[in-house]
């Protein structure tokens, strides 16, 4: 890099030889990618429906990109972790019963 802030040639050179397979040992920030509606009801062990009915509640992590929902594996982990925690298990239909009442 050069003292302006600008990528010399080398760099550049460097960059565009970055195989895909490197990318994140190069890269960290590679976005993990996001799952639909039935695969994150498959993560819970819930109908595709009720996933959907939680996230429109914004009782779970999600992403409503249009009409469609959308998720992180990771982030419905987490969401099941911190409601483990405790020795306080919920149930997940619970949770949206409690909203229905």
């Amino acid at each position: 890099m050069q003292a302006n802030g600008e990528l010399d040639t080398q760099s550049l050179t460097y960059l565009f030889e970055v195989s895909i397979a490197d990318a994140p040992a190069v890269f960290p920030s590679v976005v993990e990618p996001l799952i639909d509606a039935n695969s994150a009801a498959a993560i819970l062990h819930v109908h595709p429906v009720t996933a959907r009915e939680m996230a429109a509640a914004g009782e779970i992590p999600s992403l409503k990109l249009g009409r469609c929902w959308r998720f992180r594996a990771s982030a419905l982990n987490e969401w099941i972790n911190s409601h483990m925690q405790g020795g306080t298990r919920k149930k997940l239909r619970d949770t949206v019963h409690r909203r229905e009442r």
